[in-house]
């Protein structure tokens, strides 16, 4: 069934790494159940734990917010892209490879420039390069990649 997202949560769903809106009516336990990816945006407003730690991180950071990934094995939620802020990813359960590129497309990329996304390519040159980081975390491992990586 349909999830009611609380305000301030948006839910997306993911489908071979494209934005999909074919679950809406049956909801994310069925999008997982075939193989999508279920992403909610500011889950600190959903489960106090991740509220807590936002809380505390924006005394020295400013703007803190949690986005959660529920992707299932062997398969990539969204294609690689470039972020306009610094992300620390947490691997909570399970295990994921991550691939990360020493070249970034834009330093410092405003939500417009975030190269992977809304149709701005990545240049073939840093995916066909080697990368800087390739590693596969599990379950309490954290990566950090600056914004514009």
């Amino acid at each position: 069934a349909p999830v009611r997202v609380p305000a301030g949560c948006e839910l997306l769903v993911f489908d071979k790494r494209e934005l999909t809106h074919q679950f809406d009516a049956q909801g994310p336990c069925a999008a997982l159940l075939k193989g999508a990816s279920c992403v909610v945006n500011h889950a600190e407003y959903i489960w106090a734990p991740f509220g807590n730690l936002c809380y505390s991180l924006r005394e020295r950071l400013v703007h803190v917010y949690c986005n959660t990934y529920v992707t299932p094995a062997k398969t990539q939620a969204v294609p690689a892209h470039a972020d306009d802020r610094d992300v620390f990813v947490l691997q909570l359960c399970g295990r994921k490879s991550w691939r990360v590129w020493k070249d970034a497309p834009i330093m410092f990329p405003y939500s417009h420039e975030q190269v992977g996304k809304a149709g701005l390519d990545i240049p073939d040159s840093i995916l066909e390069s080697k990368p800087c980081i390739e590693c596969v975390l599990e379950a309490g491992d954290v990566l950090y990649m600056p914004r514009g990586f």
